[in-house]
């Protein structure tokens, strides 16, 4: 729901740029938003829009992180998936897709996100405009990664010492 009242205002934002007053006051919206917003140009993927949340989970300012690409921000493990999604949205077999991805902080570590995506169409339903949300989530992908290694540790030693657990419902 929280991602979708951001589409909807991304696309009169979009829709309505002639009305200036109208824009700013949605970029300032969008620039006091804790999720992190981008714009991004459909042919090269280069982010031409974010607001100050997209670039802060990223470790940039907005002026230095546009002009970047999402390729160069994702994961080199990660590319392939993002780019299905973003083909399904394109050819508009889904209307938005959210997924987990590692993007590329300015420090050189990795982060977990969850990027939500979609596209905005001209009346005539041509794709205009390429729109990200970015969500950090990389407290949670730790705890879960943590969460399987201690799993993963604790039935090798249950293997190795042949032990086992029984459970009972009353």
């Amino acid at each position: 729901p929280k991602i979708s009242c951001f589409f909807v205002l991304i696309e009169v934002m979009l829709s309505e740029s002639q009305n200036q007053p109208e824009l700013a006051l949605y970029r300032s919206i969008f620039d006091m938003a804790i999720l992190g917003a981008a714009h991004l140009e459909l042919a090269s993927g280069r982010l031409v829009w974010v607001n100050s949340a997209f670039a802060s989970i990223l470790g940039y300012s907005p002026s230095e992180i546009l002009g970047m690409t999402i390729s160069e921000l994702t994961h080199p493990e990660d590319p392939a998936a993002t780019r299905t999604k973003i083909a399904e949205i394109l050819a508009g077999t889904i209307t938005t897709a959210s997924v987990d991805r590692r993007y590329l902080r300015k420090d050189g570590h990795y982060i977990w996100v969850n990027i939500t995506a979609t596209v905005m169409r001209n009346p005539q339903g041509a794709p205009m405009h390429l729109i990200g949300i970015l969500q950090d989530i990389n407290e949670r992908k730790s705890a879960e990664i943590a969460l399987r290694e201690s799993e993963a540790r604790l039935r090798l030693i249950m293997e190795m010492g042949k032990i086992g657990v029984w459970e009972m419902n009353p």
